[in-house]
């Protein structure tokens, strides 16, 4: 084991013991550590047990840096996902900021006016796989901060609509936008 993942072990120990370890070195070594490429079956299983026990304990955090806990649920995103833990923070960052919601669509998406689309690297047809997981998962409505405000709601689907027309991606950024519509409140 290198020294992040050992340390991812002993601060999700810390953490399950009720110790409050610094959100500061824990996001560092989320940041750091890498499950081993020949990593498999259980100890694969307990890497991404320790990377959950430690994003959930940063999530209760209200000094944790926020956006690289984005960038480690980003990093991480094929992990979550196979132990169906949802990537809150990067879900919120979705509902919060309609150019986040853009980037992601364009990540996923050619643009329609591109015409011809080129091939795609291995690391952009990665991302976009990522991008694609992020918005099947998407769950929490724009314009939210506990209640539903319908003002807030109607000013991020325009100017998530507004960064889409330009880029050709109206068309998948409104099928994206209908499905998280269709899970508000009827009131």
């Amino acid at each position: 084991l290198g020294r992040a993942d050992a340390a991812l072990i002993t601060l999700s120990i810390m953490v399950q013991r009720s110790s409050a370890p610094d959100p500061g070195l824990v996001t560092n070594a989320l940041a750091s550590a890498a499950p081993s490429p020949h990593m498999t079956g259980s100890d694969l299983s307990m890497f991404v047990h320790y990377v959950t026990s430690l994003l959930d304990y940063l999530d209760k955090q209200p000094e944790a840096d926020r956006h690289r806990m984005a960038q480690i649920e980003w990093r991480y995103l094929p992990a979550l996902e196979s132990h169906q833990r949802l990537p809150r923070v990067l879900h919120q960052e979705l509902a919060r900021e309609p150019e986040f919601f853009a980037e992601v669509i364009a990540l996923v998406y050619p643009s329609e006016d591109a015409g011809q689309v080129s091939d795609a690297t291995e690391e952009e047809r990665h991302r976009a796989v990522l991008g694609y997981q992020l918005l099947r998962s998407w769950t929490t409505i724009p314009g939210t901060t506990g209640t539903i405000g319908k003002l807030d709601l109607v000013q991020w689907v325009s100017q998530a609509r507004a960064l889409l027309i330009p880029r050709g991606l109206l068309r998948p950024g409104d099928q994206f936008i209908g499905q998280i519509l269709g899970q508000t409140p009827e009131d």
